[in-house]
């Protein structure tokens, strides 16, 4: 299966915008749909979590009936270890925390958090019209697991690897008898290798990897281990991972797939359109086009049960801006005779007609004050979309200034930034008026190049508060005017409410900087 991950964590989507990717999805050979929910449907498990502009059941089921007309497999995913902040963060829950201080993970030894999850789990299959194949349980990032003083001690008798088995394997005889397939994401277990086989084989385990491309990387992840170059393998670390290099001593992109797949578990290999490392308003094409085209190309060539593409809301761009990776996966999937060039030119060619991939690549740089936690956006590493302290600016900005060198390399980015840009838009702009075979994407990559355009000027424009030459207020207004044109745009996919929530986020603590300075 070819999958397309939905993620509703962050964002809040459109009913009308939904259902034209699903047609868009089926029509590039999408064969299945991963829903990660949320708090974005009127849950009567847990109405505390509710978002404001919710799906009523009613509602999302039109969406589900419109994906199954289409021919799509609608796969649901309920996180059940970590990621749990739009839940634990609700006073009722707080006691179900792993770590009281932190929202995220729940306490996995409480009998009354597995009922709670089980009594969820069905309320997903009810909503899903029991039409559910296999259900994916999450666990992925859950960095507090075992923690506290009762999972802890469960971890030390059993084993840390067998007590998070335990877990997942408790909420999935919700699903056993209905014939339901349990899914639950890799990174967990693979940080533990030596207590691998405490997962049950009858798990579908989807390995995440979105760094790895077509080729040998320098570097991978190597989980519990943090990135590695060749040269950092060592021979224990090589011992318990031999797909890690090949026989050459290269490193074997994707080798976790691989090693998982040869231990016996059905292997679904997941890349990503839109992840860490990109701008809020683009992605970077050189990372995720061979990343998504080599996930098809490994799962076709070994076997595997399925591709995911993934799309993590937190980056906030629209899906037509990611539509060149998109279809990529596609194509790679369907022909995989074709080469990467082959591939990302027809893929190009469908959507924007003479736009080369070297264009994209220009456009998709991240800027200072844009990047992963530097305007505010997850400052404290949780999926949960609130705004920094006040004051979150100013001390990343501090901190930059206390490293002479760190400093003025943030400036000669800047610098060169905006020259680049320039060059970049006017480039796009260029190659756009010679016509598009999809209006809907040109038009949303020159609005991501407007605010590209956009945040390396104000990138400039707190590099000159920050040297003292104050243009206050002048700044704030630049903010305030690109901050309403960003919920103008995301308004055109995201519901009202978050639509404004979201500009706010990626602009409001650079307007705080400003009224500070």
């Amino acid at each position: 299966m070819l999958v397309f991950h939905i993620d509703m964590n962050f964002t809040s989507l459109r009913e009308d915008y939904l259902c034209e990717w699903l047609q868009r999805l089926s029509g590039m050979g999408y064969t299945a749909i991963l829903w990660e929910l949320e708090d974005k449907i009127l849950w009567d498990t847990c109405p505390e979590c509710v978002s404001k502009e919710a799906f009523t059941k009613q509602t999302f089921r039109r969406v589900l009936e419109r994906s199954r007309s289409l021919g799509l497999e609608n796969i649901p995913l309920l996180q059940t270890i970590g990621h749990a902040e739009y839940v634990l963060k609700h006073p009722r829950f707080h006691s179900w925390r792993e770590d009281p201080g932190w929202p995220d993970c729940y306490c996995t030894s409480r009998l009354e958090v597995r009922a709670f999850l089980k009594k969820w789990i069905s309320e997903y299959i009810e909503l899903f019209d029991g039409d559910v194949k296999r259900f994916h349980l999450g666990g992925d990032e859950a960095y507090r697991f075992a923690t506290c003083p009762a999972c802890r001690a469960q971890a030390e008798k059993v084993g840390i690897s067998q007590h998070y088995a335990n877990h997942l394997s408790d909420l999935a005889t919700v699903l056993m008898p209905k014939n339901i397939i349990p899914a639950a994401w890799g990174d967990m277990m693979l940080a533990n290798p030596e207590q691998i086989e405490a997962m049950p084989r009858h798990f579908e385990i989807w390995d995440w990897n979105y760094w790895d491309g077509i080729a040998s990387p320098e570097q991978t992840q190597v989980w519990g281990r943090g990135m590695l170059s060749k040269r950092e393998i060592a021979p224990s670390i090589h011992g318990k991972f031999p797909e890690l290099l090949s026989q050459k001593g290269d490193i074997n992109p994707f080798h976790s797939a691989t090693f998982l797949k040869n231990r016996g578990w059905n292997v679904v290999l997941c890349g990503s359109t839109r992840a860490f490392g990109d701008s809020f308003f683009v992605g970077c094409h050189d990372v995720h086009a061979p990343n998504v085209v080599g996930v098809s190309r490994t799962v076709r060539r070994e076997g595997m049960t399925g591709a995911c593409v993934t799309s993590w809301g937190v980056r906030v761009h629209p899906w037509e801006v990611q539509y060149p990776s998109i279809r990529m996966a596609a194509l790679a999937w369907a022909r995989p005779d074709l080469d990467f060039h082959q591939i990302e030119s027809s893929s190009l060619e469908d959507c924007l007609g003479s736009v080369p991939a070297a264009l994209l690549e220009d456009l998709g740089r991240p800027f200072p004050f844009f990047r992963h936690r530097e305007n505010g956006i997850q400052f404290n590493r949780l999926k949960d979309p609130v705004p920094a302290p006040d004051g979150y600016i100013h001390d990343l900005v501090d901190t930059w200034r206390q490293n002479l060198d760190r400093w003025n390399g943030i400036e000669r980015e800047v610098a060169e930034g905006r020259d680049h840009m320039v060059s970049t838009v006017s480039r796009l702009k260029e190659h756009l008026t010679k016509g598009t075979p999809d209006p809907s994407v040109s038009a949303a990559m020159l609005q991501a190049a407007k605010f590209q355009t956009h945040a390396v000027e104000i990138g400039a424009d707190v590099i000159q508060a920050a040297n003292g030459i104050h243009s206050t207020d002048a700044a704030v207004e630049k903010l305030k005017t690109t901050r309403k044109a960003m919920a103008a745009w995301t308004g055109k996919w995201m519901t009202p409410l978050h639509a404004e929530l979201i500009a706010g986020l990626v602009f409001g603590g650079l307007e705080g900087y400003f009224r500070r300075s």
